[in-house]
């Protein structure tokens, strides 16, 4: 049990705090093997623009998410879907992301006042971040988005993940994973800085989902994180 409450307890460096501010995450070229950003253009664009859908969603806060996908297996099954609790996640001193450690199996959303993140919804103007522990033990938010055991994501590209929130209803807000990165928790290429070059092309509607990459060697320390970019297309019942 000590081992598990140890993975449970890693800080998702995601979200760097300076100078008051939060650096926004935004979007990059998809690429599911490897966590370089492209240059960022130094001027920040407007955000993006959508078709309206039939059904107006307001932001509001998400509660439920679920993937088609892992739903469809009986292996994967049991992390189809997941709670997301009605509070922004908790940051630890340094201002790191780091979800609640009395609640593994449910995620929380992170938004930030004079920031860019926002809750979820159809005409969303900002950016959404839903965050999640994994474990090794299999009983945390995150651990149907990636198998530690052979190293890869769960999931690709063009999957759907459907998020229930307060406004919705019984209605889905319906995202499609346009993107997976593994940067690594500190240092070159990690989370915290590439968010300083995506935050240069902010695009509304974009929601991310990050957890920690547990390590093929059982036991070991995580040192990476799991991202998957999602970017909204639809509502649905």
């Amino acid at each position: 049990m000590a081992r598990a409450v140890r993975f449970w307890a890693i800080t998702l460096l995601l979200a760097a705090l300076a100078a008051g501010g939060v650096y926004w995450l935004t979007p990059r070229p998809a690429s599911e093997s490897s966590p370089g950003a492209a240059r960022a253009a130094k001027t920040t664009a407007p955000p993006a623009t959508f078709t309206p859908v039939s059904r107006d969603i307001p932001s509001s806060a998400p509660l439920e998410l679920a993937w088609p996908r892992l739903e469809a297996s009986p292996a994967t099954r049991e992390h189809a879907r997941v709670v997301v609790r009605d509070e922004t996640c908790p940051l630890n001193a340094e201002g790191a992301i780091w979800p609640r450690l009395d609640a593994v199996d449910e995620a929380c959303p992170y938004t930030r006042a004079g920031s860019s993140w926002t809750l979820p919804g159809s005409h969303a103007a900002g950016m959404s971040l839903i965050a999640g522990h994994t474990s090794q033990e299999g009983f945390a938010a995150f651990d149907g988005l990636y198998d530690w055991r052979s190293q890869s994501f769960a999931l690709r590209r063009g999957d759907e993940m459907r998020v229930r929130t307060k406004a919705s209803g019984t209605r889905w807000l319906v995202y499609r994973a346009t993107g997976f990165m593994t940067p690594r928790r500190a240092g070159s290429g990690s989370l915290a800085a590439l968010s300083q070059e995506w935050s240069r092309s902010p695009k509304a509607g974009r929601l991310f989902t990050v957890g920690c990459l547990q390590p093929s060697q059982n036991g070991a320390e995580p040192v990476q994180n799991i991202v998957i970019a999602w970017d909204f297309e639809r509502v649905t019942d």
